[in-house]
């Protein structure tokens, strides 16, 4: 089974961040993240498009969303 959404902690290791980093992120919108009752859930694919963009920017695309 494939998993779409994932915790906030997840999400950070992941991404190999800390955990309010990453709600650093949601907060500033350059992550998104859905609220599921009181519980806050990250995309899996809007981890990707976050490393997308970062790596963009590292190779000086055009791509600059983050």
């Amino acid at each position: 089974m494939v998993q779409l959404l994932i915790t906030v902690e997840e999400a950070a290791k992941r991404l190999s961040i800390g955990r309010s980093h990453m709600y650093a992120l949601m907060g500033q919108g350059q992550i998104l993240s859905v609220k599921l009752g009181r519980n806050r859930r990250i995309p899996v694919k809007a981890l990707e498009e976050y490393a997308d963009a970062k790596i963009g920017e590292a190779k000086g695309g055009k791509d600059n969303k983050a």
